[in-house]
């Protein structure tokens, strides 16, 4: 369910829309919750967004807003580079599963759950 919420005081006046939230990536030691969500900003069209937010969505941290298509290269970039996010050989990113494409939110997903899909059967063969 969308979240609406504006902040006024001087020049910080705005509005935004979490219009969904994709997850928690991490807690800060205070409390703050570094999420990924689809942001709309000021009524405009929902935009990617990774930032730290108090629980209750009132405050927020400086974050990195992106488009889809943004997300999508990103996403390809670091399974490209797979290797370099790895830890003690636990590779992270699916290195057969295909590119993700720009084509929205719930296609995302559903990419997503196939490379999960993909994951569970490569491990019920490798063992």
């Amino acid at each position: 369910m969308p979240q609406n919420n504006s902040r006024r005081g001087g020049d910080d006046d705005f509005s935004f829309t979490i219009e969904k939230h994709f997850g928690v990536l991490s807690t800060t030691g205070r409390g703050w919750l570094k999420e990924f969500n689809a942001v709309a900003w000021n009524g405009r069209e929902a935009k990617y967004d990774i930032r730290e937010w108090q629980p209750d969505h009132q405050k927020m941290s400086k974050g990195v807003t992106m488009t889809r298509e943004e997300v999508c290269e990103l996403f390809n970039i670091m399974k490209g580079n797979a290797a370099e996010f790895s830890e003690d050989d636990d590779v992270p990113f699916d290195q057969g599963a295909g590119a993700l494409s720009a084509t929205g939110p719930d296609q995302a997903q559903d990419l997503s759950q196939d490379e999960q899909d993909s994951r569970q059967q490569s491990e019920q063969l490798a063992s």
